[in-house]
């Protein structure tokens, strides 16, 4: 039981290790919107997206051009620009 646990401490440390790593390397992904009022609101993930822009129809042209950068993004294999990536319209 000993040597299980030493293992299972030793593999979670290492991932914890990398995890640090690529954070540091890569950063989280995130993107600041202006919204129409002018304020910027920074999200960092689609649903963050969704609940910040709504499901109303005053922000539906925001919302397509949100998810045609992420999934441009995504195909690109690269993270989400940190500063202005969604101008509004």
């Amino acid at each position: 039981m000993d040597a299980a646990h030493n293992l299972s401490e030793r593999l979670c440390r290492s991932q914890q290790r990398l995890e640090t790593r690529l954070v540091a390397r890569v950063g989280f992904p995130s993107v600041t919107v202006r919204l129409p009022e002018g304020e910027d609101v920074t999200v960092h993930s689609t649903e963050a997206l969704n609940e910040v822009l709504g499901k109303g129809p005053a922000m539906a042209a925001l919302r397509e051009k949100a998810e045609l950068i992420s999934r441009r993004i995504r195909h690109a294999g690269t993270r989400l620009p940190r500063r202005g990536a969604i101008p509004p319209r």
